[in-house]
């Protein structure tokens, strides 16, 4: 069957079972979990908290200033 122009035409659900299958061989559910961090990555929290004192927050102008209103 051919689909009109600008339609998309999705697979047969066997074929689409098919696809899984082969996906899951290369990239199995038990590796995914698995992560190992360069020596050299910086600490993911104290990036995050250096960086929040440079927010400003949605109830706060510039300058910490209160904003009147809704944000």
């Amino acid at each position: 069957m051919t689909a009109p122009s600008g339609v998309t035409v999705s697979p047969a659900p066997a074929d689409r079972a098919a696809l899984g299958r082969r996906a899951r061989g290369r990239a199995p559910r038990s590796g995914h979990g698995e992560f190992e961090a360069a020596p050299d990555r910086p600490d993911a929290s104290v990036s995050v908290r250096h960086r929040g004192g440079r927010r400003v927050s949605a109830t706060r102008g510039p300058g910490g200033r209160q904003r009147f209103g809704s944000p």
